[in-house]
């Protein structure tokens, strides 16, 4: 859902549901990568930068619990993976 308000200019709506995915599991992949995204496209890039840091720091503990949407949003989260590393640019967040 994150995604979606994200892709439609919704940042401080993408920016909540990552907020409330991290409030539960602060180290989880797919609310990190939603909360990086977020912050670029509000042109927070500190904050991006800082939460891409934890993403590439979790990636390896979160991905050995073997969770469902790990494997389901496997391809998203690597991508989210490289645009932390400066690697990608994201085909999703741009700031505006």
């Amino acid at each position: 859902l994150g995604l979606i308000h994200l892709a439609a200019g919704d940042a401080a709506q993408a920016k909540a549901q990552a907020d409330t995915i991290l409030a539960e599991q602060p180290a989880h992949l797919l609310g990190l990568a939603l909360a990086m995204r977020a912050a670029t496209s509000q042109g927070r890039t500190a904050d991006a930068k800082r939460l891409g840091a934890k993403l590439t720091a979790s990636a390896a503990s979160e991905r050995a619990k073997g969770l469902r949407e790990y494997a389901d949003h496997a391809p998203d989260i690597t991508e989210a993976i490289e645009e932390a590393a400066g690697t990608r640019t994201s085909r999703i967040a741009q700031p505006r």
